[in-house]
């Protein structure tokens, strides 16, 4: 068995067992601390505006999961604990433009956790912010090869009483840990750019009781990132539908009493 094949099969595994939320860079990052579950999956499918074809569509399985660590009196205000893990099945890249979108995406395998503040501001419209985390993200390279990374997140996220979810993130990345990883990055890349930092922006329309959200998020890479990537891998635009799974959901009497 290859270390690919291995990493595969131990991924759901450790979804499982690592309950972590990762900042994904789509629309979803909006609706786990908006909302009131408080154990969900998550069951993707995503698609790459880059390049065109059937090879751009990619499924995506997320545990993600939050606990209230303070709540006011009225349960308007708190600040929440969320925690998570993704992965995504995309094929693996075959150049450096593939790799590097890959990285933009931080597709592969995701473990996080993070704090975030949220309140509800009335007629159901709900709001998190400041929401800031650290990431761990595996992206696979050719071969057996996988770049080691550390994200680090903060952002804003909103949800609207009528199903509307927004969200804007930037990212501050770390690529390569230890040297023989750095050296496998640097290789891989061609360029000199272990740090790098990004944005991200999300809409989307949530449906509560179906569980279902379809969404669009846009990436780029900024600042002198953006000069040490391919010119066609600085940006990505991203399409998705994603339907959840509860797990566990806060009372139904506290629901009722926000917004």
């Amino acid at each position: 068995m290859t270390k690919a094949t291995a990493f595969l099969l131990a991924t759901p595994i450790l979804a499982l067992l690592c309950p972590l939320a990762a900042r994904s860079q789509d629309a979803s990052i909006a609706t786990m601390s908006v909302t009131d579950r408080q154990f969900a999956i998550g069951s993707t499918l995503r698609y790459d505006l880059v390049g065109g074809g059937l090879e751009n569509f990619a499924p995506r399985l997320s545990l993600r999961g939050q606990k209230m660590l303070w709540e006011d009196a009225e349960e308007v205000r708190g600040l929440a604990l969320h925690v998570g893990s993704t992965f995504s099945a995309e094929r693996r890249p075959s150049n450096r433009i593939d790799f590097t979108q890959n990285l933009l995406l931080a597709n592969g395998l995701s473990i996080a956790a993070g704090l975030a503040h949220q309140w509800s501001v009335g007629k159901g419209h709900r709001v998190v912010g400041p929401d800031a985390g650290v990431e761990a993200n595996f992206v696979p390279w050719r071969g057996d090869t996988l770049t080691h990374r550390v994200r680090f997140n903060g952002g804003l996220a909103c949800s609207m009483n009528n199903g509307l979810t927004l969200s804007l993130y930037g990212t501050r990345t770390v690529n390569g840990l230890g040297a023989s990883d750095k050296a496998r990055f640097l290789t891989a890349t061609g360029r000199p750019w272990l740090w790098a930092t990004s944005l991200s922006t999300s809409a989307g329309y949530y449906s509560r009781p179906r569980g279902l959200q379809a969404y669009a998020t846009f990436a780029a890479f900024l600042g002198d990132s953006k000069f040490h990537v391919p010119p066609e891998a600085r940006r990505a635009l991203t399409f998705g539908i994603e339907k959840d799974f509860d797990l566990g959901s806060r009372p139904e009497q506290a629901r009722h009493g926000r917004g």
